[in-house]
């Protein structure tokens, strides 16, 4: 029975730790892993709306940045430094973001251009298709019609 107990009891502070420990990121640690996860979205399907959150994200990882800048100000000087440093990689780590933002950004024009290209290839094969089978009807059906021959008499 006891060892039963001891069980539930070991169980419910493990449990516990998990709460506790997801929920101690702080809110720019929270802000840079929802900016990672709208990017890679994004870059998976480049729509407006997972455009929107993005540049929403990377708003709230401003405003996280602000906020330590405030905090920073208010501190002493072992503090300061300390909190100094977390905005300094805080920096370092939104400017990561946003260059694995243009990159996904880039890609997507990328891809939208060689679709536009493709596109526009299609649409003149179709063209030039369309065009051969009215000049071979308007010929009768023949392969070399006379008056499309070359002057001098060549095929």
């Amino acid at each position: 029975m006891r060892q039963l107990r001891m069980a539930r009891v070991v169980r419910l502070v493990c449990a516990f730790a998990l709460v506790v420990g997801a929920g101690c990121r702080s809110p720019a640690e929270r802000a840079v892993e929802r900016v990672r996860a709208d990017i890679a979205a994004y870059a998976k399907e480049p729509t407006e709306a997972h455009r929107t959150d993005v540049d929403a994200d990377f708003a709230r990882l401003e405003a996280e940045i602000a906020a330590l800048r405030a905090k920073a100000a208010r501190q002493d000087r072992v503090a300061h430094e300390r909190t100094r440093e977390q905005i300094t990689a805080l920096e370092r780590t939104r400017d990561d973001l946003r260059a694995d933002y243009l990159r996904a950004q880039a890609h997507a024009v990328a891809d939208a251009a060689e679709k536009a290209v493709r596109s526009v290839g299609e649409t003149i094969g179709r063209g030039i298709e369309e065009a051969g089978k009215r000049i071979r009807e308007s010929a009768g059906g023949k392969e070399n019609p006379s008056d499309t021959r070359p002057p001098d008499g060549a095929p």
